[in-house]
C-alpha cells in the first residue's frame, strides 16, 4: 500500500493546479514506506516533509495574519499600496522571528528535498525500478539549470517541466513496482 500511495502522490504532484495536495501527501506515503519496509531513511524523509509542509503553513499564516492585522478590507489595501510595500520591507527589517522561522524553514526544505532524492535513488535500487532512478537524475538536471534564470528566463520553464514531470515519472514507477521484487 506505501507504494500505491507514494505512487499515487507523485503522480497528482506532477499536474499543475492540484499538485499542492500531492505535495502534501509524499511526506506522508514516504513515511508508510518507511514503515512498512522498516528502512529509517524513508521514515527520516516523511518526518522531515511533514515538519516542512507544518512550517509552510505556519510562515503562510503567519504573514495572512499579519496582512489582516493592518488592512481591513481589500480596498483598503489597495489604496495604501504605496504604503504596503514601505509597511512589507519594514515588518521584514524589525521581524526577526519571521526570518528565523523562515531560515529554519528554508534548511528544512533543503534537507528534505536532499533526503528525498536519495530516498528516491534507493527506491528504485531496492524495488528494482529504473524509473525511480530516472526521476532523479531529472531533478538534478532541474537542480543544475535552475541557477541560470537570472541569465536565460527560460530556464524556469524547463525547470518547472522537468520537476512536473519527473514527479509523475517517480509515481509511475512506485506504481510499477512488484511486490515480489521489493525482496519480500
Amino acid at each position: 500500500m506505501g507504494h500505491l500511495f507514494l505512487g499515487v502522490s507523485y503522480i497528482i504532484s506532477g499536474i499543475p493546479f492540484i499538485n499542492i495536495l500531492g505535495l502534501l501527501l509524499i511526506p506522508i506515503g514516504w513515511f508508510i514506506l518507511g514503515k512498512k519496509y522498516a528502512r529509517g531513511l524513508w521514515m527520516i524523509t516523511g518526518v522531515v516533509g511533514i515538519v516542512s509542509v507544518i512550517i509552510s503553513f505556519a510562515i503562510v499564516l503567519y504573514f495572512l495574519t499579519f496582512i489582516k492585522t493592518r488592512f481591513i478590507s481589500y480596498e483598503k489595501f489597495l489604496q495604501v499600496n504605496m504604503y504596503i510595500r514601505y509597511e512589507f520591507f519594514d515588518f521584514i527589517k524589525f521581524s526577526k522571528e519571521l526570518l528565523l522561522i523562515v531560515s529554519l524553514w528554508l534548511l528544512i526544505v533543503i534537507i528534505y528535498g536532499a533526503l528525498q532524492l536519495i530516498s528516491l535513488w534507493t527506491a528504485g535500487t531496492y524495488f528494482k525500478q529504473v524509473l525511480l532512478k530516472v526521476s532523479v537524475a531529472m531533478y538534478l538536471i532541474s537542480i543544475m539549470i535552475s541557477p541560470f534564470f537570472i541569465i536565460l528566463p527560460i530556464t524556469m520553464l524547463i525547470t518547472i517541466i522537468l520537476v512536473y514531470v519527473s514527479n509523475i515519472i517517480a509515481g509511475v514507477g512506485f506504481l510499477l513496482i512488484k511486490y515480489e521484487s521489493s525482496g519480500y
